[in-house]
């Protein structure tokens, strides 16, 4: 676990984040993992960062059927995000 994380934080390094400011991280409602992650390797963006919680659209282990609706649900809370923010850019990863 943890393995998009990491790639995130990676693409973080080497992205000129003077430039592409303020940041905004979007994090799942049910990870409690990334957000340490995040101020352990950036301490200096601790100010600097705004954090978003949406729902997981799906959960280790669940079925793909079981996961239709809150992928939809996740989905479209993700669009309206976007559209509220309007980023520059936007960095993605993850099933």
């Amino acid at each position: 676990s943890g393995g998009h994380t990491a790639e995130m934080l990676a693409l973080l390094r080497g992205m000129d984040r003077q430039r592409f400011a303020p940041l905004h991280v979007v994090v799942a409602d049910t990870d409690s993992t990334s957000l340490p992650k995040l101020q352990s390797s950036y301490p200096d963006l601790a100010d600097r960062v705004t954090v978003h919680v949406v729902r997981r659209s799906r959960e280790v282990g669940q079925s793909f059927a079981a996961s239709v609706w809150p992928t939809l649900r996740a989905a479209a809370e993700s669009v309206r995000l976007v559209a509220r923010i309007r980023p520059q850019l936007v960095l993605c990863n993850g099933p």
